[in-house]
């Protein structure tokens, strides 16, 4: 007895399944180039649209599902965390590896000078502060220049040269006048103490 016509399409159809089946098996990698090639095309040419789905499809969810909305404030804020820890790290690390480079790229933009000029400047001084005559001790010394021309005029302590330019207003004259009053108010101290 002959199969009938259904039972003949059906093993028709079987015997093409099993064909594909092993086709796609044998040429696996070729097919998955192809199916790439194909969803990045897809995918540039409805972009707008499957970002809109999504979006909408989101947004939906986002309004509606109070534990859905919950878990996904939960995880964006577990993500935010993570991230300024990483950045923290990062930019730590960064700073470490990299002071020299931040250090001639700050005296560049704010006095001109590289990092090499300012060890020139540093060695003719000796080292030392050039106003108070003692070696930098936890910091580098401080570039001291004259606000209005912006010439440089030597290193400083930091605290030395807030007392130059803000107490003495960069004034030479009250600087002399400072240091006379302060010569003739120690002899005065010495006479008490001998007395």
């Amino acid at each position: 007895m002959l199969p009938s016509s259904a039972e003949r399409r059906e093993r028709r159809a079987e015997r093409k399944r099993a064909y594909c089946r092993e086709y796609a098996k044998r040429n696996r990698e070729r097919l998955l180039v192809y199916k790439r090639a194909y969803n990045r095309e897809y995918q540039k040419r409805n972009k707008d649209d499957i970002r809109t789905k999504a979006n909408r499809r989101f947004n939906e969810r986002y309004a509606n599902d109070l534990v859905f909305r919950e878990a996904y404030k939960t995880k964006k804020r577990d993500l935010m965390r993570r991230r300024a820890v990483r950045n923290r790290i990062t930019t730590r690390a960064w700073r470490e590896r990299n002071k020299t480079h931040r250090e001639d790229y700050r005296l560049r933009y704010q006095y001109g000078i590289s990092l090499a000029i300012y060890d020139a400047i540093l060695k003719a001084q000796g080292g030392v502060c050039v106003l108070c005559r003692k070696p930098a001790v936890e910091q580098r010394l401080s570039v001291d220049h004259d606000h209005k021309t912006g010439r440089i005029r030597g290193l400083m302590h930091r605290s030395c040269n807030a007392s130059l330019a803000g107490v003495f207003g960069d004034d030479p004259q009250q600087l002399k006048a400072a240091g006379a009053r302060l010569a003739r108010l120690q002899r005065k101290i010495e006479v008490l103490c001998q007395s």
